[in-house]
């Protein structure tokens, strides 16, 4: 049973009453203190000893009811239902409840979400320090000795890198600071792009992306890149081609290599852009052709260009040199927004969608 009010009173007493006795026994072993009355030395050197008798004991009390407090706090915490559960378990409970702020709504950053729960108590405090993947999340809103502390904690588990501002979440640099930051923090992310599983990135510079974006990244699942006043000066073969995990894209004003090897296979694709890198008809062909399992596709702001020449080696049935159409049965969502006739007519000319949820033509 925890103690009642009466005990703790109890307890306190006890300990007073120690202090006060080893107070005691270590006065009679000491040289006796000349008795007040005498001169004015001896009263003052009397007051001296006992004043500095009366501080140790205090010193000691403090010490004594601290170390009480923390022994109680612990014994607390032991009781907490979360603390009893297997160390696996309690870290998972613990990482779901901070790991997502878009479906929690939470708008503070997750490194205070993760002081937040370290403080919580010490065993809680210890099984962050002691999980990698508490240190997985990269946001570019901290400080460079935070993102280090957090890229060597983190081991050699996945990264997820955040900079970016969605509605009330923003993880960026404070907007003084905006560009030199994200510089140096893709310096510091660039040497671990292979263990990189989620890139959303959103900002005013290219300087320092191009790094990452030439190289490999076989555990990459998630990319989301946005340039907003600058741009790359050639189309990119992303990540060399080598992303054979990348399921989910978004490009906004990106060149890339619409042939590029790691754009296939993927689940959603979403291009936008207002940058003169355009496809073919032939090219746009084949980017369906690599994604027959696209589940969501939306294409914005792009223009097409003349594919005279690639029209000779699209493929074909046999049949009349028609080319076949390319079945997306699991096509849900279809966005065509802001594009020319043309282009229109090149993507939904050479598909085939059984059934469609949504379909946006503008």
């Amino acid at each position: 049973m925890p103690a009642g009010p009466q005990d703790i009173l109890n307890n306190v007493k006890e300990l007073i009453l120690k202090h006060i006795r080893q107070s005691v026994d270590a006065e009679s072993d000491r040289p006796r203190a000349p008795k007040l009355g005498g001169n004015g030395d001896d009263k003052l050197q009397g007051l001296d000893v006992e004043l500095h008798a009366i501080e140790e004991t205090i010193t000691s009390l403090q010490t004594g009811l601290r170390t009480w407090i923390t022994q109680r706090k612990t014994q607390r915490n032991d009781l907490i239902h979360l603390n009893k559960l297997p160390l696996e378990i309690a870290s998972n409970i613990l990482w779901l409840s901070i790991v997502d702020p878009w479906q929690q709504e939470i708008s503070f950053s997750f490194l205070q979400r993760l002081r937040t729960i370290s403080w919580v108590c010490s065993s809680w405090r210890a099984l962050v320090e002691g999980s990698p993947r508490f240190w997985s999340i990269i946001e570019f809103s901290g400080p460079k000795p935070v993102i280090l502390d957090f890229l060597q904690k983190s081991g050699s588990s996945p990264l997820e890198i955040k900079c970016f501002s969605d509605g009330n979440y923003r993880c960026t640099p404070p907007r003084g600071l905006v560009g030199h930051v994200e510089r140096h923090c893709l310096k510091l992310v660039a040497p671990h792009t292979h263990r990189i599983q989620s890139l959303i990135f959103s900002a005013c510079v290219a300087d320092g992306l191009l790094p990452i974006l030439q190289t490999p990244a076989p555990m990459l699942e998630e990319l989301r890149l946005e340039l907003m006043d600058d741009f790359l000066e050639e189309p990119l073969d992303l990540f060399s081609g080598r992303a054979d995990r990348l399921r989910d894209v978004e490009l906004e004003n990106i060149l890339f290599r619409w042939d590029s090897a790691a754009l296939s296979g993927l689940r959603s694709l979403k291009i936008k852009g207002e940058v003169d890198s355009w496809p073919t008809e032939a090219q746009v062909r084949r980017l369906l052709e690599a994604n027959p399992g696209l589940e969501t596709m939306e294409m914005e702001g792009l223009m097409i260009v003349d594919g005279s020449i690639d029209s000779l080696v699209e493929s074909s049935d046999g049949n009349g040199g028609k080319p076949t159409r390319v079945a997306m049965s699991r096509m849900q969502k279809l966005r065509l927004f802001g594009l020319p006739f043309e282009l229109a007519q090149a993507v939904l000319g050479n598909v085939e969608i059984p059934s469609i949820k949504h379909f946006d033509l503008k």
